[in-house]
């Protein structure tokens, strides 16, 4: 059951739909929404001093309190309960600000890339987000309208995160909604998969009254992204479900994984959590 939704985006115009799916979601679900705004702050260096003291733009403060002010009126409008707060600060420093506002909400929201013009902002923010604060997080693609979720997928890899993923899938699925289980070049292993992958996820997830199917898939070479978000695509269902963020976030960084690449490329709802 979801009562506590927060929605994070960035100021500016390019955030309006965002808002308009946060706002949506939180009717569907008759839940609270709380809208975290964040904006870079832009920083004056002075050219005549050698030394370098840089100051914050003071009109940035005020194009920030703009912003807060259309979209409160915007989620006013909507008549929902909510509130809206802002952060005006260094870029670097704001995806630690997102880490404590997600510590208290049921599910934290984020729009596509196209609502965000620094998206190595957004990509921080959903990393903080979902490591750091540990909220389930739910990634919406383009023209995304919030609905029933009668088909979910769930990417297993027997990890402690996609079991978690699986939890969350539990309580955001609709009651006997059909679930696919999909595994990815899984191998038996008795501290893994066990001898048949996905099985045991999949009585599990039945014994809650969902429908459900397994699926043994291979990459043949292709990211394991793309297959995911292709098998969902292609079945029709409503949403994807994976535990984020299995591998180390170094390594992921390094070598890069799937849960970057989702990141990057969301073109489903994607719920991740850690």
């Amino acid at each position: 059951m979801l009562k506590d939704i927060l929605a994070v985006v960035e100021g500016g115009d390019q955030c309006l739909p965002a808002i308009d799916t946060a706002i949506a979601l939180a009717r569907r679900h008759d839940a609270h929404l709380g809208v975290t705004v964040l904006t870079e702050q832009a920083i004056l260096i002075t050219a005549y001093d050698p030394i370098g003291y840089a100051w914050p733009a003071p009109e940035r403060d005020t194009e920030h309190e703009q912003q807060l002010a259309a979209i409160r009126d915007r989620v006013t409008q909507m008549g929902i309960a909510a509130d809206v707060r802002g952060f005006c600060d260094d870029p670097t420093l704001l995806p630690g600000l997102v880490n404590v506002e997600g510590r208290y909400a049921d599910l934290v929201l984020f729009g596509p890339s196209s609502c965000w013009v620094d998206t190595r902002l957004r990509r921080h923010a959903i990393e903080a987000t979902v490591i750091g604060a540990g909220a389930h997080t739910l990634l919406s693609p383009d023209d995304w309208q919030p609905g029933p979720v009668t088909h979910a997928v769930l990417g297993w890899n027997a990890s402690a995160e996609a079991a978690r993923a699986a939890r969350a899938l539990i309580a955001f699925a609709d009651p006997g909604a059909r679930i696919d289980v999909v595994t990815i070049d899984a191998v038996p292993s008795p501290d893994g998969h066990g001898p048949a992958p996905g099985s045991d996820i999949a009585r599990h997830l039945a014994r809650h009254g969902f429908q459900v199917d397994v699926h043994r898939e291979a990459s043949a070479g292709q990211p394991i992204a793309q297959v995911l978000q292709s098998f969902t695509r292609d079945r029709g269902a409503d949403l994807l479900a994976i535990g984020a963020f299995a591998h180390s976030r170094f390594r992921e960084i390094l070598l890069g994984g799937v849960t970057r690449d989702l990141i990057a490329g969301t073109q489903l709802p994607i719920l991740m959590v850690h």
